[in-house]
Formats: C-alpha cells, structure tokens, sequence
C-alpha cells in the first residue's frame, strides 16, 4: 500500500489518510487542539504520559478527586510500567 502525504479536509472533518502515526504526530496533534480545544488539559494529576495513562484507567472505575488521591502514594512506589508488571496482585 502506498503512503500518502497529506490530510484533506472534506464535509468538515479531516479524512484518514495512511501514513504511520509515529512520523505524522506532531499534524496529529495539531489536528486534534484545532478540532477540541478544550481536551488539551484533564483534572487529573500527573507528571508524564505513563501516570497519565495509569490516572485515566482507574479514573474509569471511580471519580478523578479520589485517583488523584491514591495516585501519588501509588506512583511513590510503582514509577515505571515494569514496577505495576512485577506487582503483588493481592496488594
């Protein structure tokens, strides 16, 4: 499948066009302020994407006041991803 280059704009929504995500991000994000300026900032607490994707997944199950309650004694002890894989499930 051949890549192609640009994003068009047609019965004003953007059409998906094909290219990897990973060189196109920075028009993706652009994309994304335009369309919902008021999703670039989240009550949530956090101090990069990983406790960003963490907050969000327990937001799911209950209200952000108590993530951003549990989420810093939680983070104190698991920083990276590999510390919530080693894990004591009971605990």
């Amino acid at each position: 499948m051949k890549n192609k280059r640009n994003i068009k704009k047609q019965n004003n929504t953007y059409r998906a066009v094909y290219e990897p995500a990973a060189k196109n991000i920075n028009k993706i994000l652009d994309i994304l302020n335009k369309e919902y300026p008021e999703a670039s900032s989240t009550s949530l607490k956090h101090k990069n994407a990983f406790q960003l994707l963490v907050a969000t997944i327990l937001s799911a199950q209950s209200t952000d006041r108590l993530v951003n309650k549990v989420t810093p004694s939680l983070f104190k002890k698991y920083k990276i991803p590999e510390d919530f894989a080693g894990a004591d499930l009971m605990e």
